[in-house]
């Protein structure tokens, strides 16, 4: 007995098995309306944060206080 491959007369129309990822394009995405102050809020926490280690640095220097 001979394998007989499957026909494939429909290969260019059928669903692939494994389906790609959904692509959007930019154009297609809406504007969200938290983009801008989340990005702005997000460079206040940024700069809260080196705000609040330079302190503890500092006071660590001030005061002397070593580990170990």
């Amino acid at each position: 007995m001979t394998a007989i491959a499957p026909r494939i007369a429909h290969a260019a129309t059928e669903r692939p098995r494994i389906p790609a990822p959904v692509q959007h394009q930019v154009a297609e995405s809406p504007a969200s309306p938290w983009r801008a102050p989340l990005f702005y809020l997000s460079l206040l926490a940024g700069l809260v944060l080196l705000v609040a280690v330079a302190m503890l640095l500092i006071w660590r220097m001030v005061t002397g206080v070593r580990l170990g």
